[in-house]
């Protein structure tokens, strides 16, 4: 039986031990659907032709389920069509036992266990559902949007410890969370496979996520400081065994007024690389800023800048292309973001966004330096 049965197994006993009788068992079901339009113009973002497409969507069907007063189960089953970042195949999300052991005003302390939602920047953890998102697209210089590691990224099989202290100034929240081996999906192989190099076998090991997380009263701030490890074992065409760990941090700003919020958060990748061509060690960083105004008749608007960088130690790319031959823009990209939403209800809403951009670091194929990027979504949850 392989470790993920072992997991199912696990929660299954674990929720008949635990809950309670049926007749007292509250039991909940929510959704949510998205269909998203999108255009560009200069390349071919997630892999699509730069004719309109329809061909995104996402959908999701979660339950919570209150087993005691203290233990709840919650699970999410998830389906995403986006280019070559998502193939449209429906895989379990999260499913997960929360265990609250202490709870009082000064303070919580808890535990969770299945395949848990990772703490990473500000949204992260609620990059599922477009109502939680700060737009359609999340920004790509920190969450990697277009690189099609959504799973790897967003949970992960393994227990977290969480707590949280209230003091005179707000309250500060740790998370820590610690993850099983597993193999990778082969729409993550694919997505590294490049180059000439093609991945067959990839395992993700020592999985590792912590996060400093405080809300601050006066003002109404919240700051964050994430971080994130793993290694990745592959098997590669020709080559053999190859090796690579990753580290991210995440330093994240959020300031809320009445009727306004600006967000900033900036994120550095090390990346260790032994056993193919090109092996040692890399850093890549970036960064965004957004302004976001809520406006009367259900409406906002934002406007986003985001920076992102394939090395910190080559903004512009010219060792890069002195190196490889390889246009400078494949570097970089540099992105602004004009968007907004009409939420009349809070089952279901609109959203509109464009985004200018110079430079193709991040995207999936290199094209024109300077390209648009066009993006309609209609949502509902019920």
């Amino acid at each position: 039986m392989n470790e993920y049965a072992n997991y199912r197994w696990w929660m299954l006993v674990a929720t008949f031990l635990l809950a309670p009788s049926a007749q007292a068992l509250e039991l909940r079901w929510q959704g949510f659907a998205v269909q998203t339009a999108l255009h560009t113009e200069g390349n071919s973002s997630f892999g699509e032709s730069d004719t309109p497409s329809l061909d995104f969507y996402e959908a999701g069907l979660f339950a919570t389920a209150q087993l005691t007063p203290r233990l709840l189960a919650s699970a999410q089953v998830f389906v995403a069509e986006a280019g070559s970042a998502d193939d449209g195949s429906v895989r379990l999300d999260y499913a997960l036992l929360d265990w609250q052991v202490w709870s009082k005003p000064a303070g919580t302390f808890g535990l969770r266990a299945g395949r848990v939602k990772n703490p990473f920047g500000l949204h992260n953890d609620t990059r599922d559902v477009i109502f939680l998102r700060p737009g359609i697209l999340l920004p790509q210089a920190v969450y990697l949007e277009r690189t099609g590691i959504r799973d790897v990224l967003f949970s992960a099989d393994g227990i977290q410890l969480y707590g949280s202290v209230a003091h005179r100034g707000g309250v500060t929240a740790l998370e820590l969370g610690v993850a099983v081996d597993r193999e990778a999906d082969k729409k993550f192989r694919r997505n590294l496979s490049g180059g000439g190099l093609t991945v067959r076998q990839l395992d993700i090991v020592d999985f590792r996520v912590a996060q400093l997380l405080t809300d601050w009263s006066r003002p109404s701030l919240r700051t964050g400081l994430s971080y994130l490890t793993a290694g990745l074992d592959a098997q590669v065409d020709g080559l053999g065994a190859a090796d690579l760990v990753a580290d991210i941090w995440a330093l994240s700003l959020q300031w809320d007024r009445a009727r306004a919020t600006v967000t900033a958060e900036y994120s550095v990748l090390t990346t260790t690389i032994r056993g193919i061509p090109g092996e040692g060690r890399s850093r890549s960083d970036g960064v965004y800023i957004q302004y976001e105004r809520f406006l009367p008749a259900d409406l906002s608007l934002f406007a986003r800048y985001d920076l992102d960088f394939a090395d910190r130690n080559d903004r512009d790319g010219r060792r890069h292309a002195a190196a490889t031959g390889e246009p400078r823009h494949s570097q970089f990209a540099r992105n602004l973001t004009l968007g907004g939403s009409w939420r009349p209800s809070s089952n279901w809403g609109l959203w509109a966004e464009v985004h200018l951009i110079d430079g193709t670091h991040g995207a999936d194929r290199n094209a024109d330096r300077h390209w648009e990027m066009f993006l309609v979504s209609a949502a509902i949850r019920f």
